[in-house]
């Protein structure tokens, strides 16, 4: 949970988050813009899976801009004028499969394009903490069922696994060369398998899960058997929210930081389709069929949080069966009720 001090702190503090039109960092702009009022976005416009953008109405809420993070010169000018004592990084291209389809379009958004914003950032004179969001799957994965710590080799044998690493090896580099000499603090976050209302991505277990439940259509799982590490998507922002605060207060503590589950929220995906369907008796009616793809993917991912627990004071809040029950609560919500449900939610997670 957030501290007095912590939700105090942000009041008055220019933050700019990057890629706000996103699933994360539209929930990441909803939150913060309950503590402060200087709120900056820049991303894509939104695609018509990031529906949560209008629902959140974040286009009143925040100073918008729609740039692409590959657009060396415009990104530097609007970052300039900006001028934000903190950033959240999570613009990139978040989707596995798609990254076999197109692997030089996630390679120049996950690593030119946060090359990008980590040269124009040394340059800014108020910066003082930056957080860039990577993936739980940036490490060397031997599939030995370990918990990775921060400190174990990165890796990478899919194409998305591989930006990820990358993304990790340039901040580490920028880090050293760079923001030291300015008193920057620069960390980056690795999470994944984040669940919460508002996902509508293709290809991710629970937005599909609510599109078959709504469509009556049959959903399509390709590894029933593979191990993620679930984790509700107000507990991860609270890790990003608190690790700002931490290293803008204490630089000591910028580095890499793993945003994980309870252990014994690690599951499968067959689990986890089983988990879905006690929560509601008309979830039953959803079908299930598995389609196996050539495509390598890890099978099992877990991480150690004991860094974050013990000098962020992090740890997640609920179990996966409230994770999941947190979520479907949502999908179920009117269209026009879901802005005063969400609020209410952030407010009674965070005790605003």
């Amino acid at each position: 949970m957030l501290t007095s001090n912590e939700k105090n702190f942000f009041v008055n503090k220019k933050i700019l988050i990057i890629g706000h039109t996103g699933f994360c960092g539209s929930w990441l702009t909803l939150i913060l813009s309950l503590f402060s009022k200087k709120i900056f976005g820049i991303a894509l416009p939104p695609n018509r899976d990031q529906k949560l953008f209008k629902l959140f109405n974040l286009k009143k809420k925040i100073n918008s801009q729609f740039i692409d993070i590959c657009d060396y010169k415009k990104l530097e000018v609007a970052i300039k004028k900006i001028n934000p004592n903190i950033i959240f990084h999570l613009a990139s291209q978040p989707i596995v499969l798609e990254s076999f389809k197109n692997p030089m379009n996630t390679f120049q958004t996950n690593v030119i394009g946060t090359s990008n914003i980590l040269n124009i950032c040394r340059k800014i004179d108020n910066l003082k903490s930056m957080v860039i969001i990577t993936s739980d799957k940036c490490y060397e994965n031997k599939e030995n069922k370990n918990f990775f710590l921060e400190t174990d080799p990165l890796g990478g044998d899919d194409i998305y696994s591989a930006s990820k690493a990358c993304q990790e090896i340039v901040t580490n580099s920028y880090r050293k060369n760079y923001f030291f000499k300015k008193n920057i603090s620069v960390s980056t976050a690795r999470a994944g398998n984040i669940i919460g209302g508002g996902d509508w991505t293709q290809n991710r277990l629970i937005p599909d899960f609510f599109k078959s439940f709504k469509s009556n259509k049959v959903l399509t799982i390709r590894n029933p058997k593979s191990v993620r590490p679930w984790q509700y998507i107000l507990d991860v922002l609270c890790g990003y929210i608190k690790l700002s605060y931490a290293q803008y207060k204490n630089s000591k503590l910028q580095g890499a930081w793993n945003f994980g589950p309870l252990k014994k929220n690690q599951k499968t995906v067959f689990e986890v389709i089983n988990l879905i369907k006690t929560i509601n008796p008309s979830f039953k009616k959803v079908k299930v069929k598995y389609k196996s793809l050539r495509v390598y993917e890890s099978k099992v991912l877990n991480l150690n949080s004991i860094k974050a627990n013990k000098f962020l004071n992090w740890k997640p809040k609920f179990n996966i069966e409230k994770n999941l029950k947190n979520t479907s609560d949502w999908y179920l919500i009117k269209k026009n009720k879901i802005l005063d449900y969400s609020i209410k939610h952030i407010k009674d997670y965070y005790k605003i």
